[in-house]
């Protein structure tokens, strides 16, 4: 998904700070979980849902690294890109936050 449809998509300018594009992404996930969302059938929601978390990978990986997403990645079909993004989209459901910095991943000093 190019950086401009997927701030469209999110409500937001791609010039929006971390904080914008992550309260958006949360709002719409939020609104358009499929167990969550009343407005559409499921098959819409989850549609719209996958969409919105899309949007989100594709403006934080353009924010992190300036270049946009491989359109002809291998993406998952729940629309994570892999099971880190996925841990990522559960720690800001649940309002979790990661430090400035942190990856995820384990680094190699034992610690």
């Amino acid at each position: 998904m190019k950086v401009a449809a997927a701030a469209q998509v999110l409500g937001v300018k791609k010039e929006d700070g971390e904080q914008t594009i992550r309260a958006a992404y949360r709002r719409l996930a939020i609104q358009w979980h499929p167990d969550k969302c009343k407005e559409a059938p499921r098959d819409a929601a989850t549609t719209r849902f996958q969409e919105i978390n899309q949007a989100f990978q594709a403006l934080s990986h353009w924010k992190e690294t300036g270049a946009e997403l491989d359109a002809d990645a291998d993406d998952a079909p729940d629309g994570f890109v892999d099971l880190a993004e996925m841990l990522l989209f559960f720690e800001f459901m649940m309002g979790g936050r990661r430090p400035a910095g942190a990856t995820g991943e384990r680094g190699g000093d034992g610690g």
